[in-house]
């Protein structure tokens, strides 16, 4: 290490060292075991010391960061989308959710369309439909039921149904019951 500047760098590691471990993540883990002291100690030129930092200490805590917060993002979704399962036939809201969680609308919305690759309302449109052909399939249930019982008004439904499916619904369970 550059003599004068030594222990305000070696000072600096150890304040970015506390804030990984207050992270909740471990040296050890980030670092896989290597004394970074030592390598630190190796290091004369001050921009080599400045590219150590940042791709050896700093790029990767923050990509282990962003790794847990994915992680944790999954499950809060994961939760999330078994609620809608569960009530895909009530009024769902994505302020509600995002209230549920603890976050905004639109920060939800982010953490819901990286997690499972679609947005929320689509995600549910596409349920609630799944759940009507199958119904329309399955059962003799008059439409205005089956569109009722997926959450949907009638007029609504059936707009809905043929925007998402090319064919009304009436139509959709004549086709597949002709087949």
């Amino acid at each position: 290490l550059i003599k004068g500047n030594a222990a305000g760098i070696v000072q600096l590691f150890c304040t970015i060292q506390h804030e990984i471990i207050h992270s909740g993540i471990h040296p050890y883990e980030l670092f896989q075991g290597k004394n970074m002291f030592d390598e630190l100690s190796q290091i004369q030129e001050p921009k080599m010391i400045v590219r150590w930092f940042k791709t050896k200490i700093i790029v990767p805590f923050i990509e282990m960061l962003e790794e847990r917060s994915d992680s944790e993002l999954k499950q809060i979704v994961d939760q999330v989308i078994k609620d809608i399962h569960v009530n895909y036939m009530k009024d769902l809201s994505l302020e509600s959710y995002a209230d549920q969680v603890g976050t905004n609308p639109y920060t939800f919305s982010r953490y819901f369309k990286k997690a499972i690759g679609t947005n929320f309302i689509d995600y549910i449109t596409q349920l609630r439909i799944d759940k009507a052909k199958e119904l329309l399939l399955n059962t003799d249930m008059k439409i205005n039921d089956i569109s009722e019982s997926v959450g949907y008004r009638s007029g609504y439904f059936n707009r809905i149904f043929k925007k998402q499916v090319g064919i009304p619904p009436s139509q959709y369970r004549k086709s597949r019951a002709a087949q």
